[in-house]
């Protein structure tokens, strides 16, 4: 059994699976990951008929995204891989959809998103980035979302070719887009 979270966009999933095979999820739309993260997995437990101590792994998507729903999704995996002693493995997004899409995005803020190139063979050629709509449209890249199937996949990938899955190994990847304004500056 592994559980995957994905709490780095406005919408988070959480999935209990095994390969292929999705066992119970859950697609929360809205804010307030904090407070929903926790039941959202029980529930997806009880549903699947399982327990906590079924699971034998657990997959978080690392982002980027929302920096307060990344560092949610990441304590909560890392604290059930300390607790159940699990591996925890890192999931990008991006690096899932560019397995089929040259130029896949995840909404960032605004009208403004992730993306980077990726090749034929699926490897990202060049590094995370964040650009507008107007740029996503030139490149023909378009919005991913990825499916709960896909990141119980690539966990279990990681998990049965015995990859190191360390709690002290997984870190977030954080992306942003700051603008230092200063009071009644003219912009």
């Amino acid at each position: 059994m592994i559980l995957v979270i994905d709490t780095t966009t406005e919408s988070f999933t959480v999935a209990l699976g095994s390969g292929e095979k999705v066992y119970a999820s859950k697609v929360i739309k809205g804010k307030k990951h904090s407070e929903r993260l926790i039941p959202s997995i029980e529930e997806v437990i009880k549903k699947s008929g399982k327990t906590f101590y079924d699971i034998k792994a657990v997959g978080a998507v690392t982002g980027p995204g929302s920096f307060t729903g990344i560092r949610i999704g990441l304590s909560c995996a890392v604290t059930m891989s300390q607790v159940l002693d699990i591996p925890v493995y890192p999931i990008s997004v991006l690096d899932i959809a560019g397995r089929e899409d040259r130029y896949p995005a995840i909404k960032a803020f605004g009208s403004k998103f992730y993306t980077a190139e990726y090749d034929k063979r699926g490897e990202r050629k060049d590094e995370i980035k964040i650009i507008s709509r107007q740029d996503l449209e030139k490149l023909e890249g378009r919005p991913v979302k990825v499916d709960p199937v896909e990141l119980l996949s690539e966990t279990y990938k990681f998990y049965k070719n015995k990859k190191n899955g360390k709690w002290t190994d997984i870190a977030p990847f954080y992306l942003m887009e700051t603008e230092y304004r200063t009071k009644n500056a003219k912009h």
